[in-house]
């Protein structure tokens, strides 16, 4: 999988949980009409999912979502990739993510076999990130179905015509805790597996490209 098509997955799967979770609320509440796409032609037609995942992209959703697996990923590559040189003088230290991710990336580049492992990485990204989508927008719809059901009653004696059955916003919000509790061993799996992809790059890199790590790690500037 290339990189445009994995930022094309990240970019449309938040619009699109956001796009299905706003026609739950619709179909909840009756108090608006969404309907979601039964065939693939008509999926085109759905814009406002576009406004969805470019609002979502400009928010920090997914990171806060993400972080914590974010950080296991990038703490392993950064203890592998400088575990060999920790007694080497020349190599600074502390060193953080950021200051190895170009050498890293660069080293992956060059070879083949290491850009081979990379669609490997694009493709487990592409599902990483799409359980942390998953997990945001289920804890958003949570909330949202959370506060419908202690006001509808209340919406409901005042405006009859808001009136909707507040048992249905109560399993709509039992179904999103159900899919933002299973969110979280998904992305701990995915993790596992992208961490695994890592330290499989990380063994051939320490095995062909020794010299240009410890090269590149010495020149960077703390």
């Amino acid at each position: 999988m290339k990189f445009t098509v994995l930022n094309i997955v990240r970019f449309f799967v938040p619009g699109a949980l956001l796009y299905a979770l706003l026609s739950s609320i619709c179909l909840v509440t009756h108090w608006c009409s969404l309907s979601l796409p039964d065939r693939w032609e008509e999926i085109t037609k759905y814009t406002s999912s576009f406004v969805f995942s470019f609002f979502y992209a400009a928010l920090p959703i997914r990171f806060w979502s993400n972080a914590i697996y974010f950080d296991a990923v990038n703490r392993n590559l950064v203890t592998r990739l400088t575990a060999p040189f920790q007694n080497d003088p020349e190599v600074p230290k502390p060193l953080q993510w950021r200051h190895i991710r170009p050498i890293f990336y660069r080293l992956v580049d060059s070879d083949k076999s290491l850009s081979h492992q990379s669609f490997r990485a694009f493709a487990s990204g592409a599902l990483w990130t799409s359980a942390a989508d998953l997990r945001a927008v289920a804890l958003i719809g949570t909330t949202a179905f959370f506060i419908l059901s202690l006001g509808g009653p209340a919406i409901g004696n005042q405006f009859p015509d808001l009136a909707f059955p507040v048992h249905r916003s109560v399993i709509a919000m039992a179904i999103c805790v159900f899919l933002a509790l299973i969110s979280f061993p998904l992305s701990s799996l995915i993790t596992k597996n992208h961490i695994a992809i890592g330290n499989e790059q990380i063994d051939f890199i320490l095995a062909h490209y020794r010299d240009q790590l410890r090269e590149g790690l010495t020149r960077v500037r703390i």
